[in-house]
């Protein structure tokens, strides 16, 4: 089991209970998933290849290809054409994912200042979703390691999804686990 998960499990969850008074374990706010995305406006080949293979060296699971849901005339691009990758990761590698961010690849990062994200919209048990862009994703040591292969791939789009009822348990929960975040609300 990873140490976040521990952390989650052993810290995290009686200072959510203490702090916003849960009564029923079950609607504690928690992670849901993570989607790691490399996207494509123009569907070659070679680009969609080397995507695959990226995000399967960054996460150890097997990506899938994307494809556009409807025509958009002003770049060219047909429904039906593949405009991307995408990996989605939960259980278990959510948390060594997130940790593997904080630890390693945050701090690679040249003048970066933190992430940016908008106020986000709640309603009742409603899963919200932080994303965030990597521009430099030659960061990651597997990518780095075969640079020219890697060195065109486009930016790296990820969406922590997180189950919560208030801003508040949103805010508590990803500040807890050390997601240097910037501005918020």
């Amino acid at each position: 089991m990873s140490f976040l998960k521990n952390f989650y499990r052993i810290i995290l969850v009686p200072d959510l209970i203490n702090k916003f008074n849960y009564t029923n374990l079950e609607s504690l706010p928690k992670i849901q998933k993570i989607t790691v995305n490399i996207g494509w406006k123009t569907p070659e080949l070679r680009n969609l290849l080397l995507s695959l293979l990226a995000l399967e060296l960054i996460t150890s699971q097997k990506a899938v290809i994307t494809f556009t849901k409807s025509s958009k005339l002003s770049i060219k691009v047909k429904k039906g054409l593949p405009s991307g990758c995408k990996v989605t990761l939960r259980a278990n590698l959510i948390y060594q994912f997130v940790y593997r961010l904080v630890n390693e690849i945050f701090p690679r990062l040249k003048s970066f200042k933190g992430l940016k994200f908008k106020k986000p919209t709640l309603k009742a048990n409603e899963i919200q979703a932080l994303t965030f862009s990597v521009l430099e994703t030659l960061t990651f040591p597997e990518l780095e390691k075969n640079y020219h292969l890697f060195k065109n791939i486009g930016k790296l789009d990820i969406t922590v999804s997180i189950k919560a009822k208030h801003h508040n348990e949103l805010f508590f929960i990803l500040k807890s686990l050390k997601l240097p975040l910037i501005s918020y609300f």
